[in-house]
Order: C-alpha cells, then structure tokens, then sequence
C-alpha cells in the first residue's frame, strides 16, 4: 500500500492521534507524519531524510513561521531554496498552503497576512513546476473568519481541522488498488 508523507510545520504537525487515524481511514493509506511546529523551509530536508520508499504523496506545509520576524528566513532565501526542495520530495507533492493568520491578536514579531501570502505565492509555484497541486487553506476556512483560529491567531481549531483535513483528503483521493 502506498503511503503519504507529512513535512513541515505545524500545521500539519498537530495532525496526530484522532485526527491521523480519522484522516488515513479518509484516504485509505497509511501517513508518515513528520512534521514539526516551528519549522520553516530549510528543516524539510532532515523530516524527510529516509523517507519509506513506498511514498506516493508527500504534503507539504510552510510558510507561515518562514516569513515571521523571529524565524529570520529571507523571501529570497525562501524562493531560492524552494523549488530544489520541492524536487526532492518523494511522490507527488501537494501544498497545504497556510491558512493565513488573524492579525488582531497577533504582536509585531508575528507573522503577518501579507508575508504569509508571499511566502505562500512562492511554495504554490514551485510545488505547480514539478506537477504539484496546492489546496487553498484560506479558502477552505474563509467561512469561519477568525473563529478559525485559537486565541495564539496562527493554530487552528477543531472546526477548522476538521474542514481542512476534508479538503486534503479530496484533492488526494481514494489510495490506488
């Protein structure tokens, strides 16, 4: 059975316990997730070093800490090592593109919606040059407006997990038999 890969933050990082197995019985394969909160783009190739070789999928989600102050990763770092990474990434790729954050909560060494939208632009086209699809958390969640989030305005809340992770599990389909 072929498998599906997690990298990145913590976006897909806090996919564990109920919320993977929900999600692998939804797609009917098994997820090797290793992503972990805080990580930005040039931490995705120690998660994914070993990776099984039976990985059709890998999703990919960063971003957000990429572009916060703290994290002092550069945009033009970020879109210079983004398309070389995207490449080694086994399987098809998909983008779990951030779901932005609610700026009302946040300080100024957070991240912020117009920093994550560039660093996002960024990672959706080097994910579409290697034949990669992107799933648009923001639209995803445009329903739930700030309620989307946890009090921290980066995190997600159940409702929000629950209507993403729907959209995931429909832009990669049923597992080939």
């Amino acid at each position: 059975m072929s498998r599906v890969m997690f990298v990145g933050d913590s976006h897909l990082d806090a996919v564990r316990g109920e919320r993977l197995t929900a999600f692998e019985a939804a797609v009917g394969r098994r997820v090797d997730n290793r992503a972990v909160g805080g990580s930005g783009v040039h931490d995705v190739p120690t998660q994914a070093a070993g990776a099984p070789t039976d990985i059709a999928v890998t999703v990919l989600s960063l971003g957000t800490n990429d572009c916060a102050p703290w994290k002092e990763i550069s945009f033009e770092s970020f879109a210079s090592t983004i398309p070389s990474l995207v490449a080694t990434l086994p399987g098809r790729v998909v983008y779990l593109a951030p779901p932005g954050v609610d700026e009302s909560v946040l300080g100024p060494d957070d991240p912020t919606l117009a920093g994550v939208a560039r660093y996002t632009d960024a990672a959706r086209a080097a994910v579409a040059a290697h034949a990669g699809t992107t799933v648009e958390s923001q639209q995803v969640l445009a329903g739930l407006g700030a309620s989307a989030f946890v009090e921290d305005g980066v995190h997600l809340t159940d409702v929000a997990y629950a209507l993403l992770l729907k959209a995931l599990a429909g832009e990669l389909g049923p597992a080939p038999h």
